[in-house]
């Protein structure tokens, strides 16, 4: 009985471990869930005739990176309006001076589902690259698993403490057994 007592802070302090580990394994998939590994290239080429409508496939983010290269002979100035699948705005991209290469985040009150791009010159020849970055990744799944996640590293980081008290607890019992609190000392003579 006294042995299964003094195995159970280290039953803790491996359980501790194990339930760490697998949270923090859990806490590193949400982390690839929502890095931004899909892409979506777009390619406008100017002069426009009027406004152009480019549908975007509906895996688009809400929270999406754009990276825009511009190629041509003068500057630009851009409109880009992100539209929902009623054609109601989401989102919108002022870009001044295209030549520039610009960058940055959008974030859209909704899943965009096309693009409608608005120009301001007329005759002038450029080609625009627009590269869209976003995740793509189940919202119910990944709040599930960061929830696990907190949940299980919390469990492990109580048992690893509680197993370590524990441990030092017993070790130190052993090393004061109860009959040195007991002894006597020896009366000195004068």
């Amino acid at each position: 009985m006294e042995e299964k007592r003094k195995d159970f802070p280290i039953k803790l302090i491996i359980l501790g471990f194990v339930l760490l580990a697998i949270g923090s394994s859990l806490a590193w998939s949400v982390n690839y869930h929502l890095a931004m590994h899909e892409k979506i290239p777009v390619m406008i080429r100017l002069p426009l005739k009027n406004s152009t409508r480019i549908e975007l496939p509906s895996s688009l983010s809400l929270k999406t990176y754009y990276n825009l290269t511009y190629d041509g002979d003068r500057y630009v100035n851009l409109s880009l309006v992100f539209l929902n699948s009623n054609s109601t705005e989401v989102g919108r991209l002022i870009i001044r001076d295209a030549q520039k290469n610009t960058s940055g985040f959008i974030y859209f009150e909704d899943k965009p589902a096309a693009l409608l791009v608005n120009r301001s010159c007329s005759s002038c020849s450029s080609t625009v690259f627009l590269t869209f970055y976003f995740a793509k990744y189940n919202e119910e799944l990944v709040l599930l698993e960061s929830i696990i996640s907190a949940f299980l590293s919390l469990i492990g980081g109580v048992s690893l403490l509680f197993g370590g008290y524990l441990y030092v607890a017993y070790k130190n019992r052993d090393e004061t057994t109860p009959s040195q609190f007991f002894q006597e000392e020896p009366e000195q003579q004068q």
